[in-house]
């Protein structure tokens, strides 16, 4: 669940000012991770059999971050002077370094590469499984440079009423 996790804290220091939106992203966001996840818990889902399904329902929750993403790009982009919305600079960089990270992972996860094409090659070191992985911790590092600069932003640019 380290896509809500990461949707969460990026998205609450983003829409800190707007509470109205803070609280509608988040709840979409919170409710999507709720409902999926028996499928990551229960042993009913594990398997090759539910693979297919746990890969879409991940991709769901990935991609319910794409409209509040949006949203916030271009709220920064067109932003007044008096805005609550913070300059993006270096995080939306991370954000999209993020993006790219899951993305990679989640195709290695799907497509089962290297190991299907080369079966018996890869069954111990650097099968999807592991590149997925990999994707996921530098996924985590883009995460926590990003919040770093959104903190670091509301703390050194206070946003128009919200002090």
């Amino acid at each position: 669940q380290h896509i809500s996790v990461s949707s969460f804290t990026n998205f609450y220091y983003f829409y800190y000012c707007d509470i109205f939106l803070r609280n509608i992203y988040l709840g979409l966001i919170l409710s999507i991770s709720i409902a999926i996840l028996p499928f990551n818990i229960l042993p009913a889902f594990e398997g090759k059999k539910h693979k297919r399904l746990r890969t879409f329902l991940f991709s769901v929750l990935g991609f319910s971050n794409f409209i509040p993403g949006v949203h916030g790009v271009s709220l920064a982009m067109t932003r007044e002077p008096e805005s609550t919305v913070l300059p993006l600079g270096m995080s939306l960089t991370y954000l999209l370094l993020m993006v790219a990270c899951y993305s990679i992972g989640i195709f290695f996860y799907a497509s089962r590469f290297p190991e299907r094409k080369f079966p018996k090659k890869f069954d111990v070191w650097f099968n999807s499984h592991t590149i997925w992985h990999i994707f996921t911790f530098f996924c985590m590092i883009s995460c926590w440079m990003t919040i770093q600069n959104l903190m670091h932003d509301r703390i050194h640019i206070r946003c128009g009423f919200c002090q």
